[in-house]
C-alpha cells in the first residue's frame, strides 16, 4: 500500500500550487456569461467512481424558472441540459473552487455558456451556480446565535455582507481598444463628471453594443477589500444594459469589438477627451504632427515608432507635465484596427 500512497502525493503535490481566483475575475466570468438565468434542478446523473477518482462528469436536467439574460433566447419553462466535469479535490488542495455538483430538487442562479450540439455548459467555473457577490462575507465570521427570551426582547439576526443597493444610472461605455499592463482591457462606465466605475477587466461580448455609446444601466457598485488584488476604484456588477434614449445603435451589428472613430486633427482628438480614438498623422521626432497643431506622443511600453504617417490608437490626456497623445497601440501607415486583432488584442469572438 505504500507505493499507493506515495502516487496519491505525486498526484496532489502539483495542486497544492495552484490559487484560488480572486473575486472580481469570478464577477467578470459572470458578468461576461452570455447566458444567466435561474433555474431547477428536476435531475442529475454523474459518473461513478471506483475506489478513487480525481474527477466526475456531470450531466443535470432542469428547467429555466427566471431569465436575466439569454443569448440562446432561453424563456422560462424551457428545459435545459447541463454538462460539466466536477474536479475532486484532493489533500492540501488550494487551487480554484471546483465546480460543484448539483442536486435534484436544488434552485439556483446559473451562469451558462450554449453549445449547439451538448446543451450548456458553466460559465463562470466555481461560481457558475453561485453569485460571486454573495460570496463576499468573511469566511471566518461566526453567525450570531439566537437569543434566549428572558434575556433580550428581540432574537439576534446571522450575520450578512454588506451589500450595495441596486442602482440606475446613465454613463458612457468606454472600452479600451488593446490591452494594456497585465492584459486589462477594462470596461468602463463613465460619468459625466469624469468619474467612471469598471464594468468588466476584459471586453466580453456583452458589452460590445454599447462601444463609445451612451447608456442606461442597472448594476450594484462594489469596492474589493484590501487583501483582493485588483485594479482600484470602485467596480460594478452590471444587471441590464441599454442604449441610452436617442443613441444610435452601430449598424450592423457588431460581430467583434468595433474600432474606435477615426481623428485626423488635433481639434477632433481633443474633442474626444477621456475617450478612445483612432488618430491618423504624421509622427515626427516623438509628437504626432495634426494640421492644426502638435503634441508629444506617449506610446504604452516606451517604444517610439518611427517618422511616418501611424495609425495610433489613442487618447488626450493632460498630465503635470502638459497635455500629450497617449497610444496604446502604433501602427505605420493607415491601418483601422491597428493592434485589435494581432497577438495582444482581442477584438474577436
Amino acid at each position: 500500500m505504500r507505493w499507493l500512497a506515495a502516487l496519491l502525493v505525486l498526484v496532489a503535490a502539483p495542486m497544492t500550487a495552484l490559487a484560488e481566483i480572486a473575486p472580481e475575475y469570478y464577477a467578470e466570468m459572470q458578468a461576461g456569461a452570455p447566458e444567466a438565468v435561474t433555474l431547477k434542478v428536476t435531475e442529475v446523473d454523474t459518473s461513478v467512481c471506483v475506489l478513487w477518482c480525481s474527477k466526475q462528469s456531470v450531466t443535470a436536467e432542469a428547467v429555466v424558472t427566471a431569465v436575466e439574460r439569454s443569448s440562446s433566447g432561453l424563456k422560462v419553462g424551457d428545459a435545459i441540459t447541463i454538462r460539466y466535469t466536477h474536479h475532486i479535490p484532493s489533500g492540501g488542495w488550494s487551487g480554484p473552487r471546483p465546480i460543484p455538483v448539483l442536486k435534484a430538487g436544488q434552485t439556483t442562479v446559473a451562469f451558462l455558456r450554449p453549445n449547439k450540439r451538448l446543451g450548456y455548459h458553466p460559465a463562470a467555473r466555481g461560481y457558475s451556480f453561485e453569485r460571486v457577490v454573495d460570496a463576499r462575507a468573511p469566511r471566518d465570521a461566526p453567525a450570531a446565535q439566537a437569543a434566549e427570551p428572558a434575556q433580550a426582547a428581540e432574537p439576534a439576526q446571522a450575520a450578512e455582507p454588506a451589500q450595495a443597493a441596486l442602482v440606475t444610472r446613465t454613463a458612457r461605455c468606454v472600452i479600451d481598444p488593446v490591452p494594456g499592463g497585465k492584459r486589462l482591457q477594462a470596461v468602463s462606465l463613465v460619468f459625466d463628471d469624469g468619474t467612471s466605475w469598471i464594468a468588466a477587466y476584459r471586453p466580453h461580448a456583452r458589452f460590445w453594443p454599447f462601444a463609445d455609446k451612451r447608456v442606461v444601466f442597472t448594476g450594484r457598485p462594489y469596492t474589493n477589500p484590501p487583501h483582493v488584488q485588483s485594479v482600484g476604484g470602485t467596480h460594478v456588477e452590471v444587471k441590464t444594459i441599454e442604449l441610452a434614449p436617442g443613441e444610435l445603435a452601430h449598424a450592423p451589428a457588431p460581430e467583434r469589438l468595433p474600432a474606435p472613430p477615426t481623428v485626423k486633427t488635433l481639434a477632433e482628438l481633443k474633442a474626444r477627451a477621456g475617450r478612445w480614438s483612432r488618430a491618423v498623422a504624421p509622427v515626427e521626432g516623438g509628437k504626432v504632427v495634426f494640421p492644426d497643431g502638435s503634441l508629444p506622443l506617449r506610446v504604452f511600453g516606451g517604444a517610439q515608432p518611427g517618422s511616418g504617417t501611424h495609425s495610433l490608437m489613442a487618447r488626450y490626456v493632460e498630465g503635470n507635465d502638459g497635455a500629450a497623445v497617449y497610444a496604446a497601440a502604433a501602427c505605420a501607415g493607415d491601418v483601422p484596427r491597428c493592434g485589435m486583432d494581432d497577438a495582444r488584442g482581442s477584438g474577436k469572438k
